[in-house]
């Protein structure tokens, strides 16, 4: 950190945008970081808010006005306009995702994670389960929304020789997941 402290932090590991600030956290830190509005390159080292307990945030994604931030146990909610009034709250203390590349906004109000027990949940206020524990083999994982549906699946990378994509199946066979909705 630069000794103004307005560089951004070197070891920031996810970002996310959300009222006209960049917010983000390093690895194995329960401490939310977030920049100067509209400023995204300017980080204050008093601009931060550490969460809960001590257990590191493993990812940030924005639902509504609200921003979601996902631990290995436990989400929140966090709110505000400013510095002056942000706040935050549990929202569940036995849903949370130790796997951050899993979680993906489906819309404005619909998060979709794979939790710390291999279950994919849909939170839209409240949680949903979605999937009967999955199968996960792999060292990566990528996700992403197409249409109705949360593909999922694991990479395998062996050195430089590039990677084995496996697309994972929910327990009951679907592939892939469907979200529900529509036809």
């Amino acid at each position: 950190m630069s000794e103004t402290g307005n560089l951004p932090p070197q070891d920031l590991r996810r970002v996310a945008l959300w009222n006209n600030k960049m917010f983000g956290f390093s690895e194995n830190s329960n401490i939310l970081r977030f920049t100067e509005d509209w400023y995204y390159e300017l980080w204050p080292v008093f601009n931060q808010i550490p969460i809960g307990n001590s257990d590191p945030i493993r990812a940030i994604i924005p639902r509504g006005s609200n921003l979601v931030i996902f631990k290995d146990a436990q989400t929140y909610e966090f709110w505000g306009s400013s510095k002056f009034n942000y706040n935050y709250k549990l929202i569940s203390s036995m849903h949370g995702t130790n796997r951050p590349e899993t979680v993906q906004a489906i819309d404005e109000n619909r998060i979709v994670f794979v939790d710390r027990d291999n279950k994919v949940w849909l939170y839209d206020g409240s949680f949903t389960e979605i999937s009967l524990p999955i199968n996960i083999e792999g060292n990566y994982f990528r996700s992403a929304i197409m249409g109705r549906y949360y593909l999922l699946w694991a990479v395998n990378v062996w050195g430089r020789q590039g990677y084995n994509p496996n697309l994972l199946r929910s327990a009951d066979g679907n592939l892939p997941m469907p979200l529900g909705g529509g036809d």
